[in-house]
């Protein structure tokens, strides 16, 4: 995806630290003064916390360094989730971290320390999450039990409040599809990236749309720009390239290769820009309820270079990009 959104800076992490974080990122097309806000606002915070059909029938934040913060998430099926913590370090609107464990004996993983900075650019912020566990056991039981498509879920919901629009906390919201919600896990020190996306569509229908050049031109890239020049061979050692033009003049220019294609289950192929290092994408298509969803791993040669890529917006331009995959995806089908 293009660079330039974002100028966030990565925090070194010590090694041992490394094996118990979990970090994950998000644009918001929003100030950072009304993000931050959302985030410390009690009434505010109430309505987008927790995975689509939870409520919060108790949300209480007194931002302030010892200051407590407790939320009741109820879920569809009734039951409570109370949890919450202590504010460590608050500088508004810049930075938040705090402690975070559920209450009672409901316990699949122990306190974590959560840190959020808000860096805004061009009017647009990044939230960049790190969750912080005490073991790597708990940071790996957190991932196992959803934990990353629950708060891409919240972070969705957040857009809507940000937005102006009321988030659906009702029981049947939690039946319906993931939708929108991707997941982007990026472990400290680590070279790689994992991202996580389901559509509302059966998987040779979503493997036509990522590997023929119709439809790929289509969707691929932010809504800003236009997909020109598209050369797509799609087989084992064929190339690829494309040029992303803007309504300024802008050009950024994408290449790469295809390494494997295992239709309609597996593709992996190498993705740059300009002249710099290519990654390795690999994506997985796996059927999974009514639709597909797309795992991706994006590995670079470096954590300089992952971290580069994650601070290039990358993150804004592939939520997009897969916006624009699912309504292609319901023209398809019908």
């Amino acid at each position: 995806m293009p660079p330039a959104e974002t100028s966030e800076t990565m925090t070194p992490t010590t090694a041992d630290a490394r094996d118990r974080e979990i970090l994950l990122v998000r644009v918001f097309d929003a100030p950072r003064e009304l993000v931050f806000r959302a985030w410390t606002d009690p009434k505010m915070l109430g309505q987008w916390w927790g995975p689509r059909g939870f409520s919060n029938p108790v949300c209480e934040a007194d931002a302030r360094v010892g200051g407590k913060w407790r939320i009741v998430m109820r879920g569809p099926d009734g039951n409570d989730y109370p949890h919450g913590g202590e504010y460590l370090e608050v500088v508004p609107p810049e930075k938040l971290v705090m402690t975070n464990a559920l209450e009672g004996d409901i316990h699949p993983f122990g306190e974590s320390v959560w840190t959020v900075t808000f860096d805004e650019v061009d009017g647009k912020t990044t939230v960049l999450t790190r969750v912080l566990c005490k073991t790597r056991k708990d940071r790996d039981a957190m991932a196992e039990t959803g934990f990353n498509q629950g708060y891409g879920m919240s972070l969705d919901r957040l857009d809507d409040i940000l937005h102006g629009r009321a988030p659906d906390s009702s029981p049947a919201a939690a039946k319906r599809d993931p939708g929108t919600s991707m997941a982007l896990i990026a472990k400290p020190g680590e070279a790689q990236m994992q991202m996580t996306r389901w559509f509302d569509a059966p998987r040779e229908l979503v493997w036509e749309a990522v590997t023929r050049p119709e439809h790929f031109a289509n969707w691929w890239g932010p809504r800003k720009y236009r997909a020109v020049n598209l050369q797509m061979d799609v087989r084992e050692g064929g190339k690829w390239s494309v040029e992303q033009h803007g309504g300024e003049g802008e050009v950024h220019p994408f290449h790469g290769e295809y390494l494997e294609i295992a239709a309609p289950r597996r593709l992996v192929l190498t993705q740059a820009y300009r002249d710099y290092p290519p990654m390795v994408v690999e994506m997985t298509f796996t059927p999974d309820g009514a639709g597909t969803r797309i795992d991706s791993v994006l590995r670079a040669r470096s954590v300089e270079e992952r971290d580069g890529m994650l601070n290039s917006g990358m993150e804004w331009g592939m939520r997009e990009s897969y916006a624009r995959l699912d309504e292609l995806l319901v023209k398809l089908a019908g």
